[in-house]
């Protein structure tokens, strides 16, 4: 079991790097197709392979080729079998098991990339996507009894889809919504509900607003910030 996890996390960091960079679907269609393929094609391996497709939505500066996309996602796999039994049920668990096995990667083959401010304005959209991701993950999650990956990939996909490619808005708002989706993977124990879950996705969006000239391209940040906004909205009273 530990080897087949191992060399599903690395064909789909590889497999989502090819969709992403060399066939130009962006990274968003491209981990939204894998993450959704992988639940019904192999849905007991479906969360790691989830997390690896989050690795290789890296930009090109930060995983220059397919092979470092691979080695990325190897420690993903690496750092999913030793992370099972913690954090269990907050969402952006699996992004941040992403950022760090990119982060150890970029050490090695790339620099890491700074990248400008936004506006206030652009800032409020951020909010409104994370808070439209979270919520209608955890919709579809809780009251279609679907499996987590599987919601989150469906969102991330009709994100990337409409937004991208229809609508012709930029990848901000996508993040954003993206990033909303992982904090909506939590379990009912985690977030029980619609409301808190709202107050998740604007703890997300004005997380995201902060941090968002840190680490850019690195595969895994949109995750790691679910993760802190779903274990700050745990707690808050």
């Amino acid at each position: 079991m530990m080897l087949r996890l191992i060399l599903s996390t690395t064909f789909a960091s590889v497999l989502t790097y090819f969709l992403s960079i060399n066939l130009g679907l962006g990274p968003f269609i491209a981990s939204g197709l894998v993450g959704l393929v992988g639940c019904r094609v192999f849905p007991k391996l479906a969360a790691a392979i989830y997390a690896a497709s989050f690795a290789s939505m890296s930009s090109k500066e930060v995983i220059p080729n397919i092979s470092v996309s691979g080695i990325a996602g190897l420690i993903t796999g690496l750092l999913y079998l030793f992370t099972q039994k913690v954090f269990l049920g907050i969402g952006g668990k699996l992004g941040a098991i992403a950022f760090f096995s990119v982060l150890i990667v970029s050490w090695f083959s790339s620099a890491i990339y700074f990248s400008q401010t936004l506006s206030f304005f652009e800032g409020s959209l951020l909010i409104l996507g994370s808070c439209l991701g979270a919520v209608l993950t955890y919709y579809i999650s809780t009251r279609f009894k679907q499996e987590a990956v599987f919601s989150s990939s469906i969102v991330v996909l009709a994100a990337g889809l409409i937004l991208n490619i229809f609508l012709r808005f930029n990848n901000n708002l996508v993040a954003a919504v993206t990033s909303g989706s992982y904090a909506g993977m939590s379990s009912k124990e985690v977030i029980g509900n619609y409301r808190r879950m709202c107050l998740v996705g604007l703890l997300l969006g004005i997380i995201l607003f902060l941090t968002w000239p840190l680490f850019s391209g690195i595969g895994g940040k949109l995750g790691l910030v679910a993760f802190l906004a779903v274990f700050l909205g745990k707690w808050i009273r």
